[in-house]
C-alpha cells in the first residue's frame, strides 16, 4: 500500500476520518482551534506532527488579541475579502514557522471550519450538512441556496479522502478491453467505462471511489478522442482511419497528464483499432523524469493485450522543457495532435510567476494540427482560447463546451469557492488550428 498524503477535512478526525454528527462531536485542539479530533488517543498520536504549527497559530491568535486566527473575518461580506484574510494568515504563519508547510497544514487554514455565509467560527453555534459532511452554516438561512448542487460532489471528495485515508493511494486496474471495430463514444465517460469497457459487475466489483479515480485517468486521453471525433476533418484523415498517431502534451505535468502512462493504451489506443503506434510526448516546466532518463522513448507501456494485437504503445518525456525550447530541439518530432490539459493559457503568471506561454503560443497553432484545450470552468476555456486568437489567426474547430469526458472526481475550489465550491479537470473542452490560408 502507498500512503496517500494526508489531508485535511474540517468535519472529521484528523487522524481516522471520523465525521461530526450530533451523536459524536469532534474537539477541536484547544490552542489552534483548526484541527479536531474524535479522541485523546487520536489527538496524541497526532501531537509530534501538529506541535510547531499549533504554537505558531497561538502565538498569532495572542498576537491579535482573540479567541480564534479568524475572528475578524465575522460578517465580512465579501467572498474576495474572506479568501484575503485566510491567505494572508496562511502566509504570515508560514514566515512564523520558518519552512513551507505541509499541504495539509496549508488546507487548515483554507478551508476552515467556519460558517458558509458569515464565516462564524465557534462550534457550539454551527450545524454541519448531514449529507456531504463537508459544509457548516450557523442558521438555515446561511446554508447556500446553491448548495444541494455541489452536495454530492462534496461528499464524493470526502469519501475518496476517507478511503485513501484507510486503504493508501488509489490505483485502479486499468481495462484491457481492446476494440476490434471503431465506435463513436458514447454520451458520458461513466457510460463508456461501465457498459463497453469494464462491464456492470466489474464496475460493480470496482466500488465508487475507484471507479471515480479511474475516470480521472481516462479524462486525459479520452477528452483527446472525443475532440478529435467530433472535428470537421476529411475522411481520410478522420481519427477512426489513423494507422500512426503523435501527440504531444503541453505544459505537462507527472501527476495529471502522465501516471499511469498505461492509460494512453487503455483509453486511446485500444478504441481505435486502426491505430498501431501511438507515441506521445509530454512537455512541460514543471515535469519531472519520474521513472526514466529525460528525452528517452520508453519502451514498455504497451499492454498485453495491444501486444497480442500488434499494436504500440511508446511515450517520451522532456522535463523542465517549455515547449518552444522543444520544437527548436534536434528531439522535436512533428504532432498528429497538440492537447494543453487544464494549463490556463489566459494566465500571464505562470511557472515561477512568468508568462511561459507568449514564446510558445505560436508554437500550439499548426497548419493541420489539431490543438485541443481543456479547462476547469467555462469562464477559463474561452479565455484560453481568446489568448491564443489574440496572437495567432486561428479556425475554431470545436469552440468551448462542456466535456462528456471530464473527470468526475471532484477537486476543492479555492479561487472561486463562492461560485462553485468543487471543479474537475477537463470540465470544458475545445479545439482550434491555424486558420486555413487563402487560395491564390
Amino acid at each position: 500500500m502507498l500512503p496517500a498524503r494526508p489531508v485535511f477535512t474540517a468535519h472529521a478526525c484528523h487522524v481516522c476520518k471520523r465525521l461530526h454528527t450530533k451523536q459524536h462531536r469532534l474537539k477541536s485542539c484547544g490552542s489552534c482551534r483548526l484541527v479536531a479530533y474524535c479522541s485523546a488517543e487520536h489527538q496524541r498520536a497526532h501531537w509530534p506532527m501538529h506541535r510547531a504549527l499549533c504554537k505558531v497559530i497561538t502565538r498569532r491568535v495572542r498576537y491579535l488579541g482573540t479567541d480564534h486566527i479568524y475572528r475578524e473575518a465575522l460578517n465580512v461580506p465579501s467572498p474576495e475579502q474572506w479568501k484575503k484574510i485566510r491567505f494572508k494568515h496562511m502566509a504570515v504563519c508560514e514566515e512564523m514557522l520558518g519552512r513551507p508547510m505541509e499541504a495539509y497544514e496549508k488546507e487548515m487554514f483554507l478551508y476552515p471550519r467556519a460558517c458558509d455565509t458569515c464565516h462564524e467560527t465557534n462550534p457550539e453555534k454551527l450545524h454541519t450538512c448531514a449529507n456531504c459532511h463537508s459544509v457548516s452554516f450557523c442558521s438555515e438561512d446561511h446554508l447556500r441556496k446553491n448548495h444541494s448542487k455541489y452536495c454530492k460532489d462534496l461528499r464524493t471528495l470526502l469519501d475518496i479522502h476517507s478511503y485513501q485515508n484507510s486503504h493508501g493511494v488509489c490505483e485502479p486496474p486499468l481495462p484491457d478491453t481492446v476494440l476490434s471495430e471503431y465506435e463513436m463514444l458514447p454520451p458520458h465517460i461513466r457510460e463508456l467505462l461501465v457498459v463497453s469497457l469494464l462491464g456492470p459487475q466489474r464496475a460493480m466489483a470496482l466500488g465508487p471511489v475507484p471507479l471515480t479515480v479511474l475516470t480521472d485517468y481516462a479524462s486525459y486521453p479520452l477528452t483527446l478522442l472525443f475532440a478529435l471525433q467530433n472535428i470537421p476533418v476529411a475522411e481520410e484523415v478522420h481519427i477512426s482511419q489513423r494507422t500512426e498517431l503523435t501527440v504531444h502534451v503541453v505544459g505537462a505535468e507527472h501527476a495529471t497528464d502522465c501516471h499511469p502512462l498505461g492509460r494512453w493504451g487503455s483509453f486511446l489506443l485500444h478504441l481505435l483499432p486502426r491505430l498501431r503506434r501511438l507515441h506521445v510526448v509530454f512537455i512541460g516546466l514543471e515535469l519531472e523524469a519520474a521513472g526514466g532518463r529525460p528525452g528517452v522513448t520508453q519502451h514498455d507501456f504497451t499492454s498485453a493485450a495491444c501486444r497480442a494485437a500488434g499494436r504500440r504503445l511508446t511515450c517520451e518525456l522532456q522535463p523542465s522543457t517549455a515547449y518552444h525550447t522543444y520544437c527548436r530541439s534536434p528531439q522535436f518530432r512533428p504532432p498528429d495532435v497538440i492537447a494543453a490539459f487544464n494549463a490556463g493559457l489566459h494566465r500571464f503568471a505562470g511557472h515561477e510567476r512568468r508568462d511561459t506561454w507568449r514564446e510558445t503560443i505560436p508554437y500550439l497553432v499548426r497548419d493541420g494540427v489539431p490543438l485541443v484545450l481543456s479547462g476547469y470552468t467555462l469562464l477559463e476555456c474561452p479565455q484560453d482560447v481568446a489568448r491564443i486568437e489574440q496572437e495567432q489567426k486561428v479556425d475554431v474547430l470545436l469552440p468551448p463546451r462542456k466535456n462528456p469526458y471530464r473527470s468526475t472526481r471532484p477537486q476543492q475550489n479555492f479561487l472561486n469557492e463562492h461560485e462553485a465550491p468543487v471543479v474537475f479537470k477537463n470540465q470544458y473542452v475545445a479545439c482550434l488550428t491555424a486558420a486555413a490560408k487563402p487560395r491564390k
